[in-house]
């Protein structure tokens, strides 16, 4: 023993600079708590004269090396969370870099990335319309109305810019509906033209007036359109080019000798 030097009773080491170790962990604990880890990493190391003896002493620093060790491991955090924020940021994955940032500060006092977390939403907003942008140009309308929709909805309600493409994308599905009617309206109706041959072939000569009635318009376009030889070549390719000996087409006639007898009168 060392003459004057008090011992604790309890582990055996030397009171003074276990009391030395409690203070510099009580310490070393508040700085940990502002996030200062540089200076939990620097003064840990101060813990150079405690030689504990007992298993109490033997925590006690062992605590103030974890708290050590942990400081260091959040400073090299703090330096890759830079690295990755930067990273992300530059490649627009302003989701993931969020979650970088919101780390970050978990770890640090640092206010370096205060100002890209406020203006994240408008970051993410201007991405994410650019992207409903494309998809509308290449025809995507559902996936370009579904990226407007959650703009407006989890990340910028009432944006102007989504609001106005969404309207957009309305007119584009609306012009793209009524061509699709246009275009099965059409497809009906050639094949309604279509079927006039085989219909007459089938029909024969006793049902032909009848089937005339039927197929008016059709006989409407041999007489007053250019599909007059078309029609007639299908006609005879199907067997049914009699459908058109009619001379002068009666059909259409009939419609308009009312209106002759009207003028003579």
């Amino acid at each position: 023993s060392r003459v004057g030097v008090q011992f604790c009773g309890v582990c055996g080491a030397d009171a003074r600079e276990y009391e030395r170790a409690a203070l510099l962990l009580k310490n070393l604990l508040d700085h940990r708590e502002r996030r200062e880890f540089e200076y939990v990493a620097r003064h840990a190391g101060q813990l150079t004269g405690f030689q504990p003896v007992g298993g109490g002493g033997q925590r006690l620093a062992d605590r103030i090396r974890h708290l050590q060790e942990e400081a260091v491991q959040a400073i090299e955090r703090r330096r890759t969370l830079r690295q990755f924020i930067d990273r992300e940021v530059k490649d627009e994955n302003y989701e993931s870099a969020k979650k970088h940032i919101e780390e970050f500060q978990r770890l640090s006092n640092d206010t370096l990335f205060d100002n890209l977390l406020h203006d994240l939403p408008g970051l993410i907003a201007a991405r994410d319309l650019k992207r409903a942008r494309s998809a509308l140009s290449a025809g995507q309308l559902d996936y370009a109305r579904r990226t407007c929709m959650h703009v407006l909805s989890d990340i910028l309600p009432g944006n102007r810019d989504a609001r106005a493409l969404l309207r957009t994308i309305a007119r584009r599905q609306l012009q793209l509906g009524l061509a699709r009617v246009t275009a099965a309206c059409l497809a009906l109706f050639v094949l309604y033209v279509l079927s006039a041959a085989p219909a007459s072939r089938m029909a024969g000569p006793a049902r032909q007036a009848g089937l005339a009635a039927l197929y008016r318009p059709v006989y409407r376009l041999h007489a007053l359109t250019f599909l007059r030889r078309p029609l007639e070549l299908y006609a005879e390719l199907l067997g049914a080019g009699h459908m058109f000996d009619r001379r002068e087409d009666a059909v259409f006639h009939d419609d308009a000798a009312p209106m002759d007898s009207r003028r003579h009168e």
